[in-house]
């Protein structure tokens, strides 16, 4: 906001307490195979059902191999607690000050 000849804005220092400041990026085709076993699972399916899901369509673990249904209960586990940490956040301190600048006026001469 411009005041007279001074510009007024307000600045703000927030500290926040994150979990997932070690989240590593996961490969985009891996993280595509993850949220597709979570919307299966969201959508009702079973472990044994995904798993079954899976297998048929051909596609295998990061590891190359076939699905089973423990292999899908600890991938939701570790995938949800990812999501998580991902979502979790503290606000530790907000410290906002006004602050006053002064135009700076500049004159041209011809």
């Amino acid at each position: 906001m411009i005041y007279g000849d001074h510009r007024l804005f307000i600045q703000f220092n927030t500290i926040l307490e994150l979990k997932n400041t070690s989240l590593i990026t996961l490969n985009p085709q891996r993280t595509k195979r993850l949220e597709l076993i979570k919307s299966l699972s969201d959508s009702g399916m079973s472990n044994v059902q995904i798993s079954d899901y899976l297998n048929s369509k051909g596609l295998k673990t990061p590891k190359g191999k076939d699905y089973y249904p423990k292999l899908i209960w600890v991938t939701l586990k570790k995938y949800n607690s990812r999501l998580e940490r991902s979502r979790s956040y503290k606000v530790i301190r907000v410290v906002e000050r006004l602050v006053v600048q002064k135009l700076k006026i500049i004159t041209t001469q011809f």
